[in-house]
This record gives C-alpha cells, structure tokens and sequence, in this order.
C-alpha cells in the first residue's frame, strides 16, 4: 500500500466479493426479491456520506427511479475486511454505526483474518449481533433466508494451498 492512500483490495478480498456476489444471487434465483450488485457502486448514506459496500442487496422499491442515478437506499450490505488496523476499525466500527444510521436492515462483516462472519441486525435503530458464525457453521441473516454461507467453504479461498 502506497503511503498515505486507503488500502486497495487484495486478490483474496476481491475472491470472497465474487464468491458471495455469486452465492446470494443463486440464493435469489427464480425469485422477484430485489437485486444483489457488487462495487464500485456508491451509495449516499446521508449528506457527507457515500459508501461502496463490496456486495449490496436492494429489496423491491429500494432501487433508484432512475437507472442513470445513483441509490441513496440499500437493505443489506456486506464488507469483507481488509488488511490493516485502520480498515477492521472502520468496518467494524464507522461501518457500523454508519450504516445502522443510514437503515441499512443488515450488514455482514466478513473477516478473513479471524475467519468469521459477523451478521447484524438493524433493531431500534443499531445495529445487534444476529450471530457471530465460524469454521463449521453456516452464516445466515433474517432478511434473505434462503442466504446460508458456509463460513469453511468461503475461507478456504485464503488458503495458500488452493
């Protein structure tokens, strides 16, 4: 990383954005339940807030009118962590409050250095541990249940070996 600029995405980081970008739009296959993009996309959060989530879900009515603009709405938004203390303080933390914020309904943390996924849910207005998700276990939220994520399966790709 060049001294002074943010952290550019590593090829592990952007194998796990294509892998869950994948994975939840099999999830939703035949389905009529909003869209699932990956970044770069911005999202105005708020005045003086625009976010790229690596992976995004929009619900119904949660698109912009017009497909030229860009989304001040998203319902579900997915980080994976990258490298570097000041990258896990902003996902962990300013993501978080940011997004809560914003009403975002659910935010993934995908962490591939503690090898877990974090799942939150947005309840009177934070954002709560839905469930903290290892090696072994299967990541799921409340707002897409056809969404399971097989903590294993997924870090495996940071595996030297593959």
């Amino acid at each position: 990383m060049l001294p002074g600029s943010f952290p550019m995405p590593t090829w592990l980081h952007q194998l796990m954005v294509d892998y869950l970008a994948d994975l939840f739009k099999q999830s939703l296959r035949g389905k009529t339940v909003g869209k699932v993009l990956q970044a770069p996309l911005p999202i105005r959060l708020f005045v003086d807030t625009i976010r790229e989530p690596d992976v995004m879900y929009f619900a119904p009515g949660s698109e912009p009118a017009n497909p030229r603009s860009y989304p001040t709405k998203v319902d579900l938004a997915m980080e994976v962590v990258s490298e570097g203390t000041e990258a896990r303080r902003r996902d962990y933390e300013d993501k978080r409050r940011g997004y809560a914020r914003a009403g975002v309904t659910e935010y993934w943390i995908v962490d591939p250095d503690d090898r877990k996924i974090v799942v939150l849910v947005l309840q009177n207005g934070t954002h709560q541990t839905h469930g903290e998700f290892a090696i072994g276990d299967k990541a799921t939220g409340l707002l897409i249940l056809e969404l399971k994520i097989d903590v294993a399966e997924i870090m495996k790709l940071g595996d030297p070996a593959r």
